[in-house]
């Protein structure tokens, strides 16, 4: 599970939480988020917070450093791994990235052509006024008019 990191020097990571304890918080393979405004679109692009040269890079982190944290919802994590993947030049792990969106493509296409296709809803009936009227002498009917 990725997580997002804050720190007090204003940093914003993206990284796995190994560990956590109250001295200190170790992270695998942490990028660090830039916000950058393109014709006036808020975009999001990582780059290395520390290089990434193994399989795995663990950095250990002092509690007090780290404002909050939170895990990330798929999506974001999806964007963590590919940008991993991309920084470690990992061509197998693009492909299964790939593949992971394709059928997310997949099933988001075939949600919506669930929805566009299914059968109209007809609205119930108008009732007449002799119904309301009825409707309306039962309620009375059955409403209590003692206190016991």
């Amino acid at each position: 599970m990725c997580s997002i990191i804050k720190l007090s020097n204003g940093e914003t990571l993206l990284a796995k939480i190994i560990s956590s304890d109250d001295e200190h918080l170790c992270v695998n393979d942490p990028v660090m988020l830039n916000s950058i405004t393109v014709s006036n679109h808020n975009t999001v692009s990582t780059t290395t917070w520390v290089p990434l040269n193994g399989p795995t890079t663990l950095v250990a982190r002092k509690q007090n450093h780290v404002v909050a944290t939170a895990n990330v919802e798929e999506e974001m994590s999806l964007f963590y791994r590919k940008s991993v993947a991309i920084i470690k030049n990992d061509a197998a792990e693009l492909e299964q990235i790939v593949d992971e969106i394709r059928r997310q493509v997949e099933e988001h296409e075939e949600e919506k052509y669930l929805l566009k296709n299914q059968p109209p809803v007809t609205p119930r009936p108008a009732s007449s006024e002799e119904e309301v009227k009825n409707k309306l002498f039962l309620i009375r009917a059955r409403a209590a008019n003692t206190v016991h």
